[in-house]
């Protein structure tokens, strides 16, 4: 038996647009020979719409799930996914999609094929010319720089909704726990860590009346995907609470440079080890060899912090604790750089 693919899209509230996106889909002339089910998840879209998800339901394999409660985007996927896997005969891989308009029959049909000829993970990605509204715009140039500083990937449209995704990686994004929008993010990164290649397919731009039936908020939802630096700037801000406490105890008791940052440092690192480890990149597993880089790092930024501390203030005469506050500001994304890559990163 031929592998097709599953289409998934989750639908919060959406509008005839989605409906006209099955027809046409169903019309292509190649779909039934790549897609084997279409599945539609109603993400807690209220009584008013169940009309609307019966119509849909009546559709050629076409199934529709439904949440009782709003859960989120990435919730609604994920939902998607376990039916998928629960009866995965015949399917090699999904390909998910967007209810608001954005991508074409013609580019989803792309897509589909294209993980039936590779697969692996394949974004449709967009190009974002003049003609892309502002908050759409922002939000992908942010989350893009974002994403890359976070994994050091470079992906051209980390937001897009229009990806295709083999079967076998499924069971690991299901475990993931972001729920919203920043469930694709988390994905993304999730695969990059895992060391799998993310191919990219330019798509067409498509916006509907300045895309105002997407439920994507810039701000809050970009927080969200920004969530892990967020993370990392919380354990660091208070690893250096402690860390500075105990620093300045020590130089007021003490006038010695080395000695009061080795103590703030020894405080510190066990803090610091276990917050960066669950909080930040939310490793579960039990490693010595993780510890032991860790320490190292610690060992290395320490002996870089003093000398680059000593230099500022032999040249500028600046106090200790002011020229500390400027290095160590400065070695912030550098010492999460190597945390992110040769620590927490997976095997």
């Amino acid at each position: 038996m031929k592998s097709r693919i599953c289409l998934i899209i989750p639908a919060y509230k959406p509008e005839k647009i989605l409906l006209q996106l099955v027809q046409e889909l169903q019309s292509l002339e190649h779909w039934k020979a790549v897609c084997k089910r279409i599945v539609v998840v109603d993400d807690g879209s209220g009584e008013e719409y169940q009309e609307f998800f019966t119509s849909l339901s009546k559709f050629e394999n076409v199934t529709v799930l439904r949440h009782g409660v709003n859960l989120g985007k990435g919730q609604a996927l994920k939902t998607a996914f376990n039916a998928v896997l629960v009866e995965p005969h015949g399917v090699c891989g999904v390909v998910t999609a967007d209810a608001d308009g954005q991508h074409s029959s013609a580019d989803i049909l792309q897509i589909a094929e294209e993980i039936l000829a590779h697969p692996g993970v394949v974004l449709g990605v967009r190009n974002f010319g003049r003609e892309i509204p502002f908050r759409s715009k922002i939000g992908n140039r942010f989350t893009r720089l974002l994403f890359r500083f976070v994994t050091g990937a470079k992906v051209s449209d980390t937001q897009t909704g229009l990806r295709g995704i083999a079967l076998d990686l499924l069971p690991k994004l299901m475990r993931l726990k972001s729920t919203g929008y920043d469930f694709e993010t988390d994905a993304l990164v999730r695969l990059v860590h895992q060391g799998i290649k993310i191919q990219e397919i330019p798509i067409e731009t498509i916006y509907i009346d300045e895309n105002r039936s997407s439920h994507f908020n810039v701000v809050r939802d970009s927080m969200a995907i920004s969530y892990v630096l967020i993370r990392y700037g919380f354990s660091s801000i208070s690893t250096s609470v402690l860390d500075f406490l105990a620093f300045g105890l020590m130089f007021m008791l003490k006038s010695d440079l080395l000695v009061s940052m080795v103590i703030g440092r020894t405080v510190a690192v066990g803090f610091n080890f276990f917050v960066a480890k669950k909080l930040v990149f939310r490793r579960s597993e039990h490693g010595f060899l993780q510890a032991a880089k860790f320490l190292g790092l610690v060992i290395f930024m320490l002996f870089i912090t003093v000398q680059l501390i000593e230099v500022l203030v032999s040249w500028t005469k600046m106090s200790p604790i002011l020229a500390k506050i400027i290095v160590e500001s400065v070695l912030f994304f550098v010492n999460f750089s190597v945390q992110r890559t040769l620590i927490f990163g997976e095997e």
